[in-house]
């Protein structure tokens, strides 16, 4: 250790190499933790797309609902003719549904 430190003292060359090495390791040292700060940051960014993308979902999903609600509501009401073709729909024969026709 005390060659290497000799070395430093007299070799104009050995200490622009170990000026050299230590800036290289410095960059390599700045250049990983802003990698890793990126990728933490991504990641964080990518989890709050994921639970809005979640949450607008769900949002649809009870719009959706609401509407099912809605139309099975209005089928149901004897005084629509919803309910008669929603019948006609499926009936194999129209007379029977005949029934559903509001008064």
């Amino acid at each position: 250790m005390t060659w290497l430190l000799a070395l430093l003292r007299t070799s104009r060359a050995a200490q622009l190499t170990a000026i050299v090495l230590a800036l290289g390791l410095l960059t390599l040292t700045v250049e990983r933790c802003t990698r890793h700060a990126i990728d933490k940051g991504q990641e964080g960014a990518t989890e709050a797309g994921r639970q809005q993308q979640r949450a607008d979902d769900l949002q649809e999903t009870i719009n959706r609902m609401e509407t099912a609600d809605d139309t099975r509501a209005t089928i149901r009401d004897p005084s629509s003719l919803a309910r008669y073709d929603e019948c006609l729909l499926s009936a194999r024969k129209p007379a029977n549904c005949e029934r559903l026709l509001p008064e």
